[in-house]
C-alpha cells in the first residue's frame, strides 16, 4: 500500500485492463473505469497521492469464479482491487464486507476517500469512517430516477439516501445541473479528464481523406437505449438511406457499445442495398476500439436533454470524443450548453431531420467542420485538463501538501 501521508483513494466498482490481462480472463471496463482511471491520473499529475481502489466485477459467464485482492503499480494509476467472487449475491456480500476491512485497517485520518456514486457496497465502509472521524466524499455520477416504482428502484433511492448522509455535505457532482437538481450548495463539477497532449492532435489526414471524396465516418456508443438517442439515432439513419440525397451515399456509422441489439439488427437489415453503410463493432478490446474511434470525423453524444438520465448524469463520451479531437455532435443535454458553442461543437435538436441535416453538413464542408473540431479540442484542453480537474479536486477535498 502507499506511504501515509494524505492518499486519496478514489472507490468503485471497476475493472481495468491491467486486472483483465492479470486474471487473463476478458473483463468489461466501461465508462465508469475510464473516467475513474483519468481521475486518479489527475490527482496525481497535480500533485496528489491519488489511489484506484476497487471492487470489481467478474461477472456470471467469467471463468474466473473468486480472485484475491491484489495490487498494481502502473505509472500515475496504481490500483488496489479487493477481493471478488462471480457469484453476484456472494459479491456483493464480500465487496461490503472487504471494503469495510479496508476502511477500518488501511485508511487514515490524513486520508481522504471518495466514493464513485452509490451502491450496498460502500454502507459499512461509509459507516466505519463516519464514526472513525473521516467522512467520506462523495462522487454523485447519477441520481436514483424518480420516474421508476420498481422494487430495485425503491431500494436504490434509499440506498442513495443513505450513502448522501453518511458522506460529507459537500459533493463531487457529475455536472453543475446535477447539483441543481439535487439541491448541492457546495459542490465540485467533475465532467472527467484527458492527458494534456505533449504535442497537437494530428487528424489532418482523416480530414484530408474526407475532402478527396472519401467517406464520412460517423462514431456512434455508449450504452445504447432510448433516453441516449438509440431512437434518435435510428431514425436518422433511414431517413439518409431512403433521402439518397448528395452526401448522404459517402457516411459510414461505426456503433459499439452495450445495449440496442433488436434495434441495430432491423437497422442494419433496412440499410441493406443503401449508399449508407452501418458497421455494428461488438466485444472490442480497448485497443480495438479505440483504432476504430479515432479512424472516425465526427462522434455522436444523443442524450435527449428532457429525460431524467439526462437532467441527472453528463454524457461522459463528450470528453472521450472533444478530448480526442473528433468532431463532437451533440444535443443539447446536461451542461453541453455551459462548455460547448456553435464553434465548438455541432449542437442539434432531438429530432431526425435536425441531426440528418448536420449530418450532411459534415459531409459538405469538411474544412469547416475540421476547424470547429479543432476548437472543440482546444474547449475540453481548458475544461477538462487533468491537471487543471486535480487540481480543483485536491483543492474540494482539502487535501494539505499536495506538492
Amino acid at each position: 500500500m502507499p506511504s501515509r501521508r494524505s492518499r486519496i483513494f478514489y472507490c468503485g466498482m471497476v475493472n481495468t485492463d491491467k486486472l483483465s490481462e492479470s486474471l487473463g480472463v476478458p473483463l468489461q471496463v466501461g465508462a465508469a473505469a475510464i473516467k475513474m482511471a483519468a481521475i486518479v491520473r489527475a490527482l496525481r499529475s497535480a500533485g496528489g497521492k491519488g489511489w484506484l481502489v476497487s471492487m470489481p466485477v467478474l461477472g456470471r459467464q467469467s471463468t474466473r469464479r473468486y480472485c484475491c485482492s491484489r495490487t498494481f503499480r502502473e505509472p500515475r494509476l496504481p490500483a488496489y482491487f479487493l477481493p471478488v467472487h462471480a457469484n453476484p449475491v456472494v459479491r456483493k456480500v464480500l465487496a461490503a464486507v472487504s471494503f469495510g476491512w479496508f476502511c477500518a485497517t488501511k485508511v487514515t485520518r490524513d486520508d481522504r476517500v471518495l466514493i464513485y456514486n452509490h451502491g450496498l457496497e460502500y454502507v459499512l465502509g461509509a459507516l466505519i469512517l463516519f464514526f472513525r472521524g473521516c467522512r467520506p466524499f462523495q462522487d454523485v455520477e447519477d441520481a436514483p430516477r424518480t420516474d421508476e416504482a420498481s422494487f430495485f428502484e425503491l431500494v436504490n433511492r434509499q440506498i442513495f439516501r443513505f450513502t448522501f448522509v453518511l458522506c460529507q455535505p459537500a459533493k463531487v457532482t457529475a455536472s453543475a445541473q446535477l447539483a441543481r437538481v439535487l439541491n448541492i450548495k457546495y459542490n465540485c463539477p467533475v465532467y472527467g479528464a484527458c492527458e494534456r497532449p505533449r504535442e497537437p492532435v494530428a487528424r489532418e489526414h482523416v480530414w484530408n481523406e474526407l475532402a478527396r471524396g472519401g467517406p464520412l465516418r460517423i462514431h456512434y456508443g455508449g450504452s445504447l437505449m432510448r433516453d441516449t438517442g438509440l431512437d434518435l439515432f435510428c431514425e436518422t439513419v433511414r431517413c439518409l438511406a431512403r433521402a439518397r440525397t448528395h452526401g448522404a451515399e459517402g457516411v459510414h456509422f461505426i456503433v459499439t457499445g452495450l445495449g440496442g441489439e433488436r434495434e441495430l439488427e432491423l437497422l442494419q437489415v433496412d440499410c441493406q442495398d443503401t449508399p449508407v453503410l452501418v458497421s455494428w463493432r461488438r466485444n472490442l478490446t480497448r485497443t480495438e476500439f479505440l483504432r476504430e474511434f479515432r479512424s472516425c470525423h465526427a462522434a455522436l453524444s444523443l442524450k435527449l436533454p428532457d429525460t431524467p438520465m439526462a437532467q441527472t448524469t453528463f454524457p461522459s463520451k463528450v470528453v472521450e470524443i472533444t478530448g480526442n479531437g473528433l468532431l463532437l455532435i451533440t444535443t443539447c443535454a446536461s451542461d453541453i450548453p455551459l462548455i460547448f458553442d456553435a464553434t465548438s461543437a455541432v449542437l442539434v435538436e432531438p429530432r431526425a431531420s435536425d441531426l440528418a441535416e448536420a449530418i450532411l453538413a459534415v459531409a459538405a464542408r469538411p474544412l469547416q467542420m475540421q476547424t470547429i473540431a479543432s476548437r472543440g479540442r482546444a474547449v475540453a484542453g481548458e475544461v477538462f485538463d487533468e491537471i487543471s480537474v486535480g487540481a480543483r479536486l485536491l483543492t474540494f477535498l482539502k487535501v494539505p501538501n499536495a506538492r
